[in-house]
């Protein structure tokens, strides 16, 4: 992580090569092997990993850089009853973003069940209090 490597695990190394790399640290106080098959196997999983980096796609800018607003304009609306306008004014989001803000804030509340309301650190009988009262905005 230091070098801006990618922090991966190797569950797919055959235990047979795992057991031969360290026979030779403990045994031959040697570390060539090991250290051949963690760059074999370091190669190998960056490969599979930039696969998954690029079907991914990159992360949606507003939304990293509004991510607490976001979640407090949720917690206004669902925990406190507060007006969706009135959170979204409160909320300190820059009046040129405040359309594109409001377009997320909605389809966010209008995805809220009692399963994924962990993101917005409100509780399962908060969001089901609000779905029962027809989620008012």
């Amino acid at each position: 992580m230091l070098y801006n490597c990618a922090p991966l695990s190797f569950l797919d190394v055959d235990p047979r090569d795992y057991a031969k790399a360290m026979l030779g640290i403990y045994e031959l106080l040697d570390v060539t092997i090991a250290v051949e098959l963690f760059a074999w196997t370091y190669r190998r999983s960056i490969r599979k990993y930039q696969v998954i980096l690029e079907s991914m796609g990159s992360p949606d800018a507003f939304r990293v850089r509004h991510r607490e607003h976001l979640s407090e304009a949720v917690q206004r609306v669902v925990r406190e009853g507060q007006a969706l306008q009135q959170a979204i004014s409160d909320s300190g989001v820059p009046e040129e973003e405040v359309a594109a803000f409001r377009e997320m804030l909605e389809a966010e509340l209008n995805a809220l069940t009692a399963y994924n309301c962990a993101r917005y650190r409100i509780t399962l009988g908060e969001v089901q209090a609000w779905i029962e009262r027809g989620r008012p905005r």
